[in-house]
Protein backbone atom coordinates (compact mmCIF):
# COMPACT_ATOMS: atom_id res chain seq x y z
CA UNK A 1 0.00 0.00 0.00
CA UNK A 2 1.47 3.41 -1.50
CA UNK A 3 0.97 6.27 1.91
CA UNK A 4 0.65 9.35 0.21
CA UNK A 5 2.32 12.73 1.63
CA UNK A 6 -1.14 13.89 2.76
CA UNK A 7 -2.01 10.69 5.03
CA UNK A 8 1.64 11.14 6.57
CA UNK A 9 0.62 14.63 7.04
CA UNK A 10 -2.59 13.66 8.91
CA UNK A 11 -1.18 11.36 10.93
CA UNK A 12 1.37 13.72 12.33
CA UNK A 13 -1.27 16.35 13.23
CA UNK A 14 -2.77 13.54 15.32
CA UNK A 15 0.28 12.76 16.62
CA UNK A 16 0.97 16.10 17.74
CA UNK A 17 -2.15 18.13 18.02
CA UNK A 18 -4.59 15.71 19.64
CA UNK A 19 -3.15 14.72 22.57
CA UNK A 20 -2.34 18.34 23.75
CA UNK A 21 -6.18 18.49 22.95
CA UNK A 22 -7.12 15.59 24.77
CA UNK A 23 -5.31 16.79 27.92
CA UNK A 24 -6.78 20.29 27.62
CA UNK A 25 -10.08 19.16 26.73
CA UNK A 26 -10.23 16.33 29.79
CA UNK A 27 -9.46 19.26 32.52
CA UNK A 28 -12.65 21.59 31.32
CA UNK A 29 -16.25 21.74 32.44
CA UNK A 30 -16.85 20.76 29.45
CA UNK A 31 -15.39 17.20 29.53
CA UNK A 32 -17.01 16.56 33.27
CA UNK A 33 -20.78 17.89 32.11
CA UNK A 34 -20.26 14.67 29.17
CA UNK A 35 -18.30 12.39 31.83
CA UNK A 36 -21.88 10.62 32.68
CA UNK A 37 -22.25 9.56 28.84
CA UNK A 38 -18.85 8.76 28.05
CA UNK A 39 -19.21 6.34 31.08
CA UNK A 40 -22.83 5.11 29.69
CA UNK A 41 -20.89 4.56 26.49
CA UNK A 42 -18.23 2.35 28.59
CA UNK A 43 -20.46 0.30 29.95
CA UNK A 44 -22.43 -0.55 27.05
CA UNK A 45 -19.45 -1.39 25.04
CA UNK A 46 -17.50 -3.82 27.94
CA UNK A 47 -18.04 -7.45 27.58
CA UNK A 48 -18.97 -8.68 30.64
CA UNK A 49 -14.96 -10.24 31.06
CA UNK A 50 -12.33 -7.63 30.27
CA UNK A 51 -10.63 -5.29 32.63
CA UNK A 52 -10.87 -2.62 33.57
CA UNK A 53 -14.63 -2.62 34.65
CA UNK A 54 -16.64 0.53 33.58
CA UNK A 55 -16.50 3.18 35.91
CA UNK A 56 -20.34 3.13 35.71
CA UNK A 57 -20.40 -0.50 36.88
CA UNK A 58 -18.21 0.74 39.96
CA UNK A 59 -20.44 3.65 40.77
CA UNK A 60 -23.25 1.23 40.84
CA UNK A 61 -22.07 -1.82 42.59
CA UNK A 62 -21.01 1.21 45.39
CA UNK A 63 -24.68 2.67 45.89
CA UNK A 64 -26.25 -0.51 45.91
CA UNK A 65 -24.13 -1.85 48.48
CA UNK A 66 -24.65 1.21 50.31
CA UNK A 67 -28.60 0.40 50.30
CA UNK A 68 -28.60 -3.02 51.01
CA UNK A 69 -25.77 -2.75 53.58
CA UNK A 70 -26.49 0.52 55.33
CA UNK A 71 -23.43 1.89 55.18
CA UNK A 72 -23.07 5.68 55.34
CA UNK A 73 -19.39 6.69 55.65
CA UNK A 74 -17.15 5.58 52.96
CA UNK A 75 -13.52 6.81 52.76
CA UNK A 76 -11.97 6.36 48.83
CA UNK A 77 -7.93 6.71 48.40
CA UNK A 78 -7.27 8.55 45.24
CA UNK A 79 -9.82 11.06 44.28
CA UNK A 80 -8.15 11.42 41.05
CA UNK A 81 -11.02 13.42 39.23
CA UNK A 82 -13.48 12.65 41.87
CA UNK A 83 -16.18 10.63 39.51
CA UNK A 84 -16.70 8.24 42.36
CA UNK A 85 -17.23 10.98 44.96
CA UNK A 86 -19.69 12.69 42.59
CA UNK A 87 -21.43 9.64 41.63
CA UNK A 88 -21.93 9.08 45.68
CA UNK A 89 -22.27 12.17 47.07
CA UNK A 90 -26.27 11.58 47.50
CA UNK A 91 -25.53 8.18 48.62
CA UNK A 92 -23.66 8.89 51.78
CA UNK A 93 -24.14 11.22 54.99
CA UNK A 94 -20.42 11.95 54.96
CA UNK A 95 -17.80 10.45 52.40
CA UNK A 96 -13.41 11.34 52.89
CA UNK A 97 -11.66 10.96 50.20
CA UNK A 98 -7.71 10.72 50.12
CA UNK A 99 -5.42 12.31 47.27
CA UNK A 100 -1.87 12.46 47.14
CA UNK A 101 -1.29 14.03 44.44
CA UNK A 102 -1.63 18.13 45.41
CA UNK A 103 -2.78 19.63 41.96
CA UNK A 104 -5.57 16.39 41.76
CA UNK A 105 -6.23 17.24 45.78
CA UNK A 106 -6.73 20.94 44.94
CA UNK A 107 -8.52 20.60 41.85
CA UNK A 108 -11.30 18.09 43.81
CA UNK A 109 -11.22 20.37 46.64
CA UNK A 110 -12.29 23.29 45.15
CA UNK A 111 -15.03 21.12 43.00
CA UNK A 112 -16.72 19.87 46.02
CA UNK A 113 -16.29 22.68 48.53
CA UNK A 114 -19.86 23.10 48.20
CA UNK A 115 -20.86 19.50 49.81
CA UNK A 116 -19.84 20.16 53.60
CA UNK A 117 -20.49 16.07 53.98
CA UNK A 118 -17.26 15.44 50.97
CA UNK A 119 -14.07 15.78 52.82
CA UNK A 120 -11.10 15.83 50.39
CA UNK A 121 -7.67 15.25 51.67
CA UNK A 122 -4.65 15.60 50.99
CA UNK A 123 -2.14 12.63 51.81
CA UNK A 124 -0.70 8.93 51.54
CA UNK A 125 -3.53 6.74 52.15
CA UNK A 126 -1.08 3.93 53.17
Amino acid sequence: MNVTSGERFAVQVRRCLLPPLNRALKRSRLWEALEPYHQQQDLERWDGQSIPVPHLLKQRIVQDYARRFSLSCPVETGTYHGYMVNACRRTFKEIYSVELDRALFTRAAKKFARYPHVHVLNGDSG
